[in-house]
């Protein structure tokens, strides 16, 4: 287990619409199904692994420059 903090669903969410990708990319990067990233985000599944495996991707991912239209 790392270091890194384990997200909750909101945080996944916000940060995916920080960093403008897509539950479909997400899911494609992890080699899981987009539905089931759709239910770990809704709390339909709780999926404490893969909210780990997501938060560690997000945390070692560096963001674009893209990635920050929009912020100042």
């Amino acid at each position: 287990m790392s270091s890194t903090k384990i997200m909750t669903a909101e945080e996944i969410r916000m940060e995916l619409a920080r960093r403008r990708m897509t539950r479909r990319e997400l899911a494609a990067h992890l080699g899981v199904r987009a539905d089931y990233v759709q239910k770990i985000l809704r709390e339909d599944r709780k999926a404490e692994g893969q909210r780990e495996r997501i938060s560690e991707f997000l945390a070692n991912r560096p963001r674009k420059y893209n990635d920050m239209r929009g912020i100042s």
